[in-house]
């Protein structure tokens, strides 16, 4: 899992404005017959579903934990923003104050990688919430998160977790099963060496 925080409510509401003028985008794009546009689209409908802002009911700063199915749809989003910042820094230099400005400012979203591990989680159990897969190795229960080789092996799976994402947003799920594995046989040689 992924966390994503809104410093404010602006930075809230234009990260929900990129984000459907993606998802209109990708889906009246879904032309390929492989699903790749299609995919998108849900990636990123599931983006608005995941960090709901409703114009003055939201706490601030507000964080939303996101599956790594979407984080790298999330990702994109704020790549996006920032790319558009640029132009509407040069043309509204005197908007950096206003908290209604059409542009964030760095650290107002804030997107985490990982997953914090819970008090006493072994990472047979971190592998599973984390990745979503039991891993075969029960001696993995053995195992603390909390000690040197869970820290690597807690790593790895959060990269692992990172690399899924990325590659479902891209081509959609046709590789997560390989990418299990090498999760799996690279938390097997922490372990085990």
């Amino acid at each position: 899992m992924t966390t994503i925080t809104f410093a404010n409510e602006n930075a809230h509401g234009l990260f929900h404005s990129m984000t459907e003028g993606m998802w209109e985008v990708a889906r009246d794009d879904n032309v390929s017959p492989a699903g790749d546009e299609g995919d998108r689209a849900r990636l990123l409908g599931e983006v608005i579903e995941a960090t709901p802002w409703k114009e003055g009911e939201t706490q601030y700063p507000a964080t939303f934990t996101l599956p790594e199915a979407i984080a790298e749809a999330a990702r994109t989003v704020l790549a996006n923003m920032v790319d558009n910042r640029e132009n509407w820094e040069n043309e509204y230099a005197d908007d950096a104050d206003s908290p209604d400005r059409e542009y964030i400012l760095d650290g107002e979203i804030v997107i985490a990688p990982g997953t914090p591990p819970k008090p006493g989680e072994t990472i047979f159990d971190y592998f599973s919430r984390v990745l979503g897969e039991v891993p075969q190795d029960a001696t993995l229960r053995e195992l603390p998160v909390a000690s040197p080789c869970g820290d690597d092996c807690s790593r790895a799976i959060n990269a692992a977790a990172v690399l899924i994402g990325a590659s479902e947003m891209a081509v959609g799920p046709k590789h997560r099963d390989q990418l299990l594995a090498i999760a799996a046989e690279t938390v097997r040689v922490f372990w085990h060496g």
